[in-house]
């Protein structure tokens, strides 16, 4: 077992949402705070897309989103052994009844969202709630730490399709057996993927969501978590978007997914704090990034 692995689970084995709770996130907080990692990518970030703050204001949200990141760390190891509090702790739900429909007619649907507030505990509030999700996920590059999140996401009832050469044949299967396939799409895809504008800025972007909606003919369906204080959340679940089937293929993948990053915009600038700025999300080789 890593290192890192060998802390989470040390970790989770003590934590409680009690005051253990609030004294490891506040040492950890004070930890990452003082390291600083990956903070340079994070402020480039805010530079680009928020050229009007100082860099006080900067260094503000930055040190908010690694307080953000440290609660969603200290809630889901508290989870992991009562997955049932995820329903308490979500305290207010907007626009459910756009999963309530979809589960009563056993279809399958496209989950949009990104990594914007606890998107762990986003799942599990999902899997307690009845919803067949399954999601896709990145495998972590520290093995040991992989491998306690498919041991904790296991206990959560969290089914997962990992990233890779079979991803859609396997996600087809599952909508068309009425799953909620689920896609963090905000982060940065590969120099074959599409060159669209995210935060007004070009960057490479994933078309899974709107290529697995095209195959099987199934809405999106965007939803998105926010923390309102530690152990206490809210969830929004907006308006589906419907597969162009009107448009040639490859078009059709363009514009839903450019309307995808419109929504995923939208989710992060309500609570820009809780959103990861830590990844190098703009990576177009040659572009500045800056609007002139």
């Amino acid at each position: 077992m890593s290192l890192n692995a060998l802390v989470l689970e040390r970790l989770r084995g003590v934590l409680k949402p009690t005051w253990r709770a609030n004294v490891a996130a506040e040492l950890l907080g004070s930890l990452v705070k003082a390291v600083g990692p990956r903070r340079d990518v994070a402020d480039n970030n805010l530079k680009m897309i928020f050229p009007h703050l100082t860099s006080d204001q900067r260094r503000s949200l930055i040190n908010a989103s690694y307080k953000h990141l440290v609660w969603s760390i200290v809630e889901f190891l508290c989870l992991v052994d009562e997955p049932e509090q995820a329903l308490r702790w979500v305290v207010d739900v907007d626009g459910e009844e756009y999963l309530e429909e979809r589960k009563r007619q056993d279809k399958g649907i496209v989950i949009l969202t990104g990594h914007i507030g606890n998107w762990e505990l986003l799942a599990a509030w999902l899997v307690c709630r009845g919803y067949p999700l399954v999601a896709i996920v990145r495998k972590p590059d520290d093995n040991g730490v992989a491998g306690l999140l498919d041991k904790y996401r296991t206990r959560l009832g969290i089914e997962t399709i990992p990233k890779g050469k079979f991803l859609m044949r396997q996600a087809v299967h599952k909508i068309r057996e009425g799953a909620f396939v689920g896609f963090l799409a905000d982060q940065a895809g590969s120099e074959k993927e599409l060159k669209l504008p995210f935060m007004g800025k070009l960057c490479y972007t994933v078309g899974g969501p709107a290529a697995l909606s095209l195959l099987t003919g199934v809405q999106v369906v965007p939803v998105a978590m926010y923390r309102l204080k530690p152990f206490c959340h809210k969830v929004i679940v907006d308006a589906p978007l419907t597969p162009r089937c009107d448009l040639p293929r490859n078009q059709a993948i363009s514009v839903m997914t450019e309307q995808a990053n419109a929504i995923l915009e939208g989710m992060i600038l309500k609570h820009p704090e809780q959103w990861l700025w830590f990844h190098r999300r703009w990576r177009l080789k040659g572009t500045s990034n800056v609007d002139s």
